[in-house]
Order: C-alpha cells, then structure tokens, then sequence
C-alpha cells in the first residue's frame, strides 16, 4: 500500500477517542542487552571471543494517518572482545577483554554501571533516537540486532535498504493501532509483526546470503534464512500512559521495553542465538503554546485587496477579511477529509485557492505556509501541484468540481503522477 500525502495546514482533528493528543519530543533510549544463549561460533574465535553484537535501530515519524514525513536510522557501535579491535566497546565475560556469552547484562550506554546515582542520565541507555513529534504524529521504530561476523556487509547492506523502503506500508499498518489505542479497553495495541506489513519473502531471499554462512546477520532468524522483525509505535497517548501499560509486560525491575530474539524458540538450534534487547522511551511534552487574539479562521486566507466590500449573510454584516477575491467558484479555502488510496485512516484537512492560481497550505492557528503551488480550473477540472517544506518533495493532484454540491473529488500523487497516493473530498468553506 503506498504512502499518502499529509496536508499539514488540517483542521482539529476530531479523534476516534477523547484522549489526548500531545506535541512533544520522544527519546528513545537502549537500556541493556540480555544474553540467554550466544550464537555458535567458529572455533577459533577469528571475530573474537563469544558473541560480537551491535544493533540498528530504523525509525519513522509519519502523521496520524500513516503518511510517512521522513525515515533514518541509528547504528551503535560494536559491543563484545576487544582484543584485536580497540575500536569496539569491551562488553562481555567469554575472556580478558570481553566477548558475550549466555547470562551476560550488557549496558549499552558506555559509561553505565551496575551502580549509579539515581537520577543519573547515563542510566536511562544509550540515546538513539530524539524526534520532535506534532500533535498527532506517530514515531515507528523496526529494532534489529546483529551477530557481527568478519564485517561481510553485503548483505547486510540489502537487508537494510529493504527494510528502509518497507516503512510507507509500515506506518500505515501502525496508525491504525494508535487510531484505535485507548488506555482504558482492551485496544492498547503498540507492536506488530512485520510480516503484516513487509513482504517476507524479500527479506528472505536476501538473507540466504548468510544463512548459515559467515556475514553479519540479524538475530532471530529461523533456521531456512526467513526473518520477521518486530514493529514498535508510539504516539503521545501512548506514551503518556507508558508506566500503565508496561506493568504487565516489564522484565525487570525498570519500566523497559523488552524486545526478544529467540532463534531456539523458531527451531533454529544451528544458530541458537537468544537475547532479549531493553528498550527506554521518554516522552516530552511541549509547553502549550500562548492563545493568539488573531482569530484561527483568517490565518490561512490570502490578503483582501481594499476595494473588496463586505459580504452580507443573513442580514448580517460579516467580517470584511473573509470575502473571497476572484469570480471562479473555485477560488476559496476549502476543507474535508484525506484517505489512503482505499478509502482508510481519515484525516481532516484544508487549503486555500487563490484568485492567482496559487495553492497554499498554512497552518490554521500560526499563518505558517507549509506548502505552496500552482493550479488550473478548466471546464469544472481542478488540476496542480505543490512543494511541501519540511520535505522538500513535490506532490499532484487532479480532480472534479461538482458545482451543484460545491464539492471537489481529488486524487495525489508523487512528482507529477495524480494518483496512487490518496484521496480528498473537500467541501467550500
């Protein structure tokens, strides 16, 4: 399912829940590194003693509706013996100088002990992600652990880009849990399997190249080369009842997510790798942000020339600054609802067309233009395109004009392709 577009000058959105829906940042911190079973070895110890680790942590910010804003990754450093490799962080009893083996605790913050101040930053992990999330935003994060083996990344490489470019289906999937997330029934739902979202036979056609052969590999792999990584979101919701939801679930003593590799439990007793990863989410909440005396209602609207009179509804005098500039019934602000391609994940929006052909996204309380383009009405056809800012990215649309319901039926798309990127029924406002 492809992504869809999210016009960021919307409406309040009116959630499936009276639950609220912060601005705010979000860290995301690695706590530790639970060793149950290393994975086999060479003999010779070539790589090092025990087991070499490290993990890459791929993450999402995409809006409430799943429409992907922008996609990164963090790579720790590698964890286990360094003997022969000053470079790695020395974690693990198997020797001297470290090596992980079964019933090791690795921190994975470097300079975090067993025993610390309480309050001590350190402690929280080792920081890998700090995203700045608004009203509504989702965060997806995919957390693979690696079996570090000779530094052969070829695969690894493909592995990766494949996962990358999996995440429009993926944020997809998970705004869907927090659409439906309430902390007061049963649909508390925050983590998937990714096989509900990625093609699995993909992933395991690239991980033959080091299924049961030497090369970096994730963790959690089953013994044929297949590999199902876990999906993980967050939302302000979410995250806001944290300590709530994680009483059931916690390991330890601390409020971590526990994330579990278990290669014996998918009969893959060849490799037999069993760790369980601790993961720290933070979320802070932005201050709210001081009332306005200028009314929400004109922010987005274009400048009304002098000459333009008021407009007179009811007997009543309106105010002047919402008089529409232009004869074309086209011109105006106009609101209404987003979709996927299929109907899904509703989320309001709005615009403005000017009487200069311009589109324009801005945001309703601030003025703030998000997004800004052109467009053409011929024959109650409404065609154009738009750069959003943040992004950077070009986006289409066509549509119909049904002048009896004062109404447009629009579709988007990427570049200059109309569709394939979502819907829009917008009504005149």
């Amino acid at each position: 399912m492809k992504k869809i577009i999210l016009l960021t000058a919307c409406l309040n959105v009116i959630t499936l829940f009276a639950q609220q829906n912060d601005k705010g940042k979000v860290n995301i911190y690695l706590h530790s590194l639970i060793c149950d079973k290393e994975t086999t070895d060479d003999l010779f110890d070539g790589d090092g003693k025990g087991d070499e680790i490290f993990i890459t942590v791929f993450y999402s910010v995409a809006s409430s509706n799943g429409t992907t804003k922008y996609i990164n990754k963090f790579t720790t450093s590698i964890y286990g013996d360094n003997r022969n490799w000053p470079a790695r962080i020395k974690r693990g009893s198997a020797g001297n100088t470290g090596g992980i083996k079964a019933k090791d605790v690795l921190y994975l913050h470097p300079q975090t002990e067993d025993r610390m101040l309480i309050g001590d930053e350190r402690f929280k992990g080792l920081k890998v992600i700090e995203a700045n999330l608004d009203a509504g935003d989702i965060l997806t994060i995919i957390p693979v652990l690696y079996e570090w083996d000779n530094n052969n990344v070829n695969t690894q490489n493909a592995f990766e880009s494949y996962l990358w470019n999996a995440f429009n289906n993926v944020n997809i999937r998970m705004a869907g849990f927090t659409q439906r997330f309430n902390i007061n029934s049963a649909s508390r739902q925050f983590s998937d399997a990714g096989s509900n979202s990625i093609n699995m036979a993909g992933i395991s056609q690239i991980l033959q190249g080091v299924n049961g052969v030497s090369g970096n590999r994730p963790i959690g792999m089953a013994q044929n080369g297949s590999y199902n990584p876990q999906v993980f979101v967050f939302n302000a919701p979410i995250l806001e009842n944290w300590m709530t939801m994680m009483q059931p679930y916690t390991r330890e003593a601390w409020y971590n997510l526990p994330v579990y590799y278990d290669e014996p439990l998918l009969g893959n007793n060849r490799d037999h790798g069993k760790y369980s990863l601790m993961i720290n989410p933070e979320f802070i909440k932005s201050a709210p942000a001081p009332a306005s005396p200028v009314a929400a209602v004109n922010s987005n609207l274009s400048s009304i020339r002098k000459t333009d009179k008021t407009v007179q509804v009811n007997n009543q005098i309106k105010n002047p600054s919402l008089a529409i500039v232009g004869s074309q019934p086209i011109v105006g602000v106009w609101a209404g609802t987003q979709t996927n391609d299929y109907g899904m994940y509703p989320q309001a929006v709005s615009f403005e067309l000017t009487a200069n052909k311009e589109f324009i996204i801005a945001n309703s309380k601030t003025g703030v233009v998000a997004a800004k383009g052109t467009y053409s009405f011929n024959n109650n056809i409404l065609t154009g395109s738009y750069k959003q800012f943040s992004s950077s990215e070009t986006y289409s649309f066509t549509g119909t004009f049904d002048s009896n319901l004062q109404k447009l039926t629009c579709t988007l798309g990427t570049g200059t392709a109309t569709t394939g990127q979502g819907k829009l029924v917008m009504s005149k406002q």
